[in-house]
């Protein structure tokens, strides 16, 4: 992730007290790639690397209509049933699921916010956490419809939930204020090691904006993140607070959630039951099965018809890609640029579908070290998630002593040319060894494709 040298000299003592609890450290790299992260000992095949929990994460809004989780941690709350309620829209199948007894099914309390806003944690001390952490400054309690905090909230359900996650971090900022003796560069530090932008001039421009309306497009998203502050500077602001409340500051953070974030996935446990369930033997499979299967009727119905709608929303912009993609001119084009892949020929073991008719946890994460990594298309590193938001950096393969650490911002199984496009929003073009070796490949096996395209 660029940055100048100078900018990360100056972060380098902060990583350096962050790194010391990890096998790792973060190291400048050049004026070009800016900073990366070197691993200090071998590690074999899915080791993990490192955990570590987010500085700042949220449930998506979406899916906050499918997954029923704790503010905080966003563990699954209550039990296997009180997800398939949530998840149905409140039409039971069960009372209880066959096959499993209710110790089992319990996944954790459910503890809704005393101050009475829409907020559930999984435990009293989930919340006390989130509270002193950040909650105690974005809880809506019982505040009127016009009060600017609750105005703020309203703004980024109707326009971009990412503004949410800029208040719980000023509401972590805030707090760590409070607490360090009033030092707000110090509170602030955090989260200004990290490569942004301002927000406005990082979100990719969309396909169907003409060139003569990109000003006009980015002054919208500026405009609409200056609503948001104002009323966000209007709901927490004091005057000790002047340093934070900094518009250029705001919009950088959000540029950072742009540039730095990563997918918080955590597994769902009505998957892992179903699994579970089919890895019985037959005739107690069969049985369960057989009581199953009208839950599983719906469940697959409704998998199907929100795929379904996803693509009938993505089809515009594919066709868009296509008749872009210079790869379709060639005869052969695309055949050549999916041989140009992995070419793995193994055949990978096919997930029955119905052990992922359940929607997992879908939410994002600024996390320190893993904002530090570089990308790569051929990646040496993936992060995992069990329970909770704590990321598991594993590795891909076995990894030698000062190393660097990568890993995939992108779909890394997609065409070189859907890759580079989907890059672009990060500011840089990938020449990992994978991109390169493709490039080569595909320039080689046709004179109809326009190489300088290839590498836009």
């Amino acid at each position: 992730m660029a940055a100048s040298k100078f900018v990360e000299q100056c972060n380098a003592q902060y990583y350096e007290r962050f790194t010391q609890e990890f096998p790792v450290s973060v190291k400048f790299i050049d004026p070009v790639k800016g900073k990366g992260v070197f691993v200090h000992q071998a590690f074999q095949e899915d080791d993990v690397i490192l955990t570590e929990r987010p500085m700042a994460a949220m449930q998506h809004l979406e899916n906050q209509k499918e997954s029923l989780c704790c503010f905080n941690c966003f563990r699954f709350l209550g039990s296997f049933e009180t997800q398939l309620r949530h998840y149905l829209q409140g039409r039971a199948i069960f009372t209880t699921l066959p096959g499993v007894t209710e110790t089992e099914s319990h996944l954790s309390d459910i503890f809704p916010c005393p101050q009475k806003c829409d907020a559930v944690f999984c435990s009293q001390a989930c919340f006390e956490d989130a509270f002193a952490d950040y909650h105690n400054l974005t809880c809506t309690k019982s505040l009127p419809w016009n009060h600017p905090l609750v105005e703020f909230k309203t703004l980024c359900h109707e326009t971009n939930e990412i503004f949410l996650l800029g208040a719980k971090v000023y509401a972590k900022i805030i707090n760590e204020f409070e607490r360090n003796g009033h030092d707000m560069e110090k509170a602030m530090a955090p989260y200004k090691v990290f490569h942004s932008q301002l927000w406005w001039e990082v979100v990719q421009v969309p396909d169907d904006v003409p060139a003569t309306e990109v000003i006009t497009f980015q002054r919208s998203l500026k405009h609409l993140i200056s609503q948001a502050f104002d009323l966000l500077k209007e709901s927490m602001w004091q005057p000790s607070y002047d340093a934070l409340f900094d518009f250029i500051f705001f919009s950088r953070l959000i540029g950072a959630f742009e540039m730095n974030n990563v997918s918080v996935e955590i597994p769902s446990p009505l998957n892992e039951y179903i699994k579970r369930i089919k890895s019985l033997p037959l005739a107690e499979r069969e049985a369960h099965l057989k009581a199953l299967e009208p839950l599983l009727l719906i469940a697959r119905r409704m998998k199907e018809e929100k795929e379904n709608e996803a693509e009938n929303e993505d089809e515009e912009d594919e066709e868009e890609e296509a008749q872009d993609d210079h790869t379709d001119e060639a005869s052969d084009g695309e055949v050549t640029e999916t041989a140009q892949g992995e070419n793995n020929t193994d055949e990978e073991e096919v997930e029955d579908p119905d052990c992922t008719l359940f929607p997992i946890m879908e939410g994002t994460g600024l996390y320190m070290m893993v904002g530090a990594m570089n990308h790569s298309c051929k990646p040496n590193t993936y992060v995992d998630y069990k329970s909770d938001c704590t990321l598991h950096l594993r590795a891909v393969r076995a990894l030698e002593p000062e190393e660097e650490l990568c890993i995939s911002y992108i779909d890394q199984d997609d065409t070189i040319t859907a890759r580079h496009k989907d890059l672009r929003e990060y500011g840089f073009q990938c020449r990992c060894s994978k991109c390169e070796r493709e490039l080569e490949g595909m320039l080689a096996s046709s004179s109809l494709l326009d190489p300088m395209s290839l590498r836009q």
